[in-house]
């Protein structure tokens, strides 16, 4: 019984993981995508476009888009069984390094190249390891709880 139980458990977290890892290769893909559109492609049919950007909301996008992508980032290394020091040193590091080099692959396409977009980035990279930190926590808190139960 036990076996059955561990088998279901490991097609469960395998599913899961090819899950995390396909919405963390399209949410990047989408991520690339749109920071890289020209300007006037991307603000199209936005009549407020111009006064949105000049008010700083784009650092606001920039910093929700990469917490977006550090926690999911996160949560694929950890369904792949990382220890936690690499886990967060690679969540710190590849996004971030990612940030400066979306900024500067945004020149090409006549989009100006910004150290606070990349510094809204990487503050949104910290914010997204640490919702994903305390989500963790609150999964596996949850998880002892309801093994507990079942025992």
């Amino acid at each position: 019984m036990n076996s059955i139980v561990s088998l279901n458990r490991q097609n469960s977290i395998s599913n899961l993981l090819l899950a995390v890892g396909a919405t963390l290769g399209i949410y990047w893909f989408a991520l690339f995508v749109v920071t890289h559109l020209p300007p006037e492609l991307l603000l199209r049919g936005f009549s407020s476009s111009e006064q949105m950007l000049a008010d700083g909301n784009d650092k606001v996008m920039h910093l929700i888009a990469y917490a977006g992508l550090s926690f999911l980032f996160a949560s694929w290394q950890w369904l792949r069984g990382f220890d936690d020091r690499r886990l967060i040193r690679l969540t710190l590091v590849i996004p971030g390094l990612y940030a400066i080099l979306d900024e500067l692959l945004q020149i090409p396409v006549r989009r100006t190249a910004d150290v606070m977009d990349c510094l809204a980035d990487w503050c949104g990279v910290l914010i997204g390891l640490a919702c994903f930190l305390l989500a963790r926590a609150v999964v596996t808190q949850l998880g002892g709880r309801v093994s507990s139960a079942e025992a």
